[in-house]
């Protein structure tokens, strides 16, 4: 038990600080869910930053106060985080105002215009409105046309895991592979893009304004004597650079090759592959950077994933969360058995779960198609599992088709992987075996196992995955299910946007 790391894993719902060993062993772990400051009807979602880090050193004196001698023995630390998240700072780091997450979904209006010979060469390309919304999405471009004065006094503008780095070792940096957002940043060089780049042009934003990236698996800094004397960590701890929380939870379930996809179904549903071939499944859209040094991640994104499940339980679940309560039972296996009394097929519901943005589908809604008088709030609740399923088989055969390789099995993790029922409902849509791994942290595995090789620990990834990687449990596809998935997926959820997608144009005209 000498060998010890400290993860420090924000997700969207809530930080997370763990102690973990060579073997994978999650040794002690405490956990704060935090707030979220939203207006305009939900359309602006932030968090306050400050706020944010005394949670974080709250965290870590929560874990020493539960046991002093195991706290000791930590070697490094390391910081994995959501993605597109921004914190504004001021030139003594301070923020000049509240986070913005990626949750978020304010629009800029007003924003430099592109370049005349860039923009033609988009038109050209079939690129213009994919461009378009890019810059709108840009959140420092919304800062810059509302709170021109917050803009004119911002010297850094920063991803969350870099204004954690500079407030643990005083430096504005970050790994490549947690370098990921609506920034000017080369995912195929695993650099800033130059002048006259493409990327440069889409988010034209001052160089100095941005902070530098380290490659993974490397010390970027070690630990403030302020940070130590606050947190109790050791002089000369040196913070390691890991990745994102999806590029960590990737490899934290054993995908670090191809032929194995990653599912991770958090509040962003993603599917994920490994792999050291640079190819885009979306024309100009590219693979972000895998915490594996040298490989990819080529990814597909369901905005809304999870979300709609806690979306569902918050808006016709009282009676289930109070039952729950009662009874002193988790909401989520109360929901389980609910799953079960509703058939396959929902009994002719299907729905689409595009309540957020897709990026081939800008427009696109969510829709749910098939109401009769039989149906429950609990088809409602499977057709939603089941319209995720469909939405990654579709990501899925994309994914096989560009890359011209099979997936054979698929890992599943986040909070939607504890279900069982899930698991299997998704290995029967997918036609895929589907495997979990011995801990529901994945995120912090993956962090760890790059915490370890930074140590000098593990060789590489390899050896680090033979280690601290261990299945749990396999889920195979039922074949008299997969022929019933199948049908509904090929002759019907397929069929859906094609045919609505005029109708969606419509309704995004209303001004509702």
């Amino acid at each position: 038990m000498k060998d010890v790391v400290l993860i420090i894993d924000c997700g969207t719902q809530s930080i997370r600080a763990m102690l973990i060993n060579k073997d994978g062993e999650i040794l002690n772990k405490k956990k704060k869910e935090y707030f979220y400051i939203t207006k305009d009807k939900g359309s602006i979602i932030e968090f306050d930053a400050n706020d944010f880090f005394e949670d974080i050193i709250n965290l870590l004196k929560e874990l020493r106060d539960d046991d002093v001698n195991l706290y000791d023995k930590i070697k490094g630390v390391t910081v994995t985080t959501q993605r597109d998240t921004f914190v504004l700072v001021d030139r003594n780091g301070e923020p000049v105002r509240n986070a913005i997450s990626w949750l978020d979904r304010r629009k800029a209006k007003e924003y430099e215009k592109l370049n005349p010979l860039y923009n033609l060469l988009f038109n050209i390309v079939g690129m213009k409105k994919m461009v378009k919304n890019f810059m709108e999405d840009a959140r420092y471009n919304w800062v810059k046309e509302n709170e021109p004065k917050i803009w004119h006094k911002t010297y850094k503008y920063l991803l969350l895991p870099q204004y954690i780095n500079y407030k643990l070792i005083g430096k504005y940096i970050e790994s490549d592979a947690g370098t990921v957002g609506h920034i000017p940043f080369d995912y195929k060089k695993r650099i800033y893009d130059k002048k006259f780049g493409v990327k440069r042009q889409i988010f034209n934003i001052e160089q100095s304004k941005l902070a530098r990236t380290a490659p993974t698996t490397t010390i970027m800094g070690y630990i403030t004597e302020e940070i130590c004397e606050r947190t109790h960590l050791k002089k000369g701890t040196p913070l390691i650079a890991s990745g994102s929380d999806k590029a960590c939870e990737t490899a934290g379930v054993g995908c670090i090759k191809e032929g194995i996809g990653s599912i991770s179904l958090g509040s962003q549903v993603t599917m994920q592959v490994t792999t050291d071939r640079y190819y885009e499944l979306t024309r100009f859209v590219p693979p972000f950077d895998s915490v594996i040094p040298n490989m990819y991640n080529p990814e597909i994104i369901l905005y809304r994933g999870f979300w709609l499940v806690t979306w569902f339980i918050k808006e016709f679940g009282y009676k289930e969360e109070l039952f729950a309560t009662e009874q002193e039972k988790d909401i989520f296996s109360i929901m389980d058995e609910k799953l079960n009394e509703v058939p396959i097929g929902c009994d002719g519901l299907v729905l689409q779960p595009y309540w957020g943005q897709d990026i081939l589908r800008p427009g696109a809604k969510g829709s749910i198609l098939g109401f009769n008088d039989k149906h429950t709030r609990f088809h409602i609740y499977r057709a939603i599992i089941e319209g995720i399923g469909y939405s990654l088989k579709e990501g899925i055969d994309r994914i096989e088709h560009v890359s011209k390789v099979k997936i054979e099995k698929i890992a599943l993790s986040g909070g939607g992987s504890k279900s069982e029922i899930i698991c299997q409902i998704l290995s029967d849509i997918l036609n895929k075996e589907v495997y979990l791994i011995q801990t529901y942290e994945a995120t912090g595995i993956g962090a760890a196992m790059a915490c370890f090789i930074g140590l000098n620990i593990y060789k590489d990834f390899n050896e680090a995955s033979e280690n601290m990687v261990r299945v749990k449990k396999t889920f195979q596809p039922k074949p008299a299910n997969v022929k019933k998935y199948d049908d509904i997926y090929h002759n019907v959820y397929t069929k859906i946007y094609k045919n609505v997608k005029k109708i969606y144009k419509k309704l995004n005209k209303i001004n509702i």
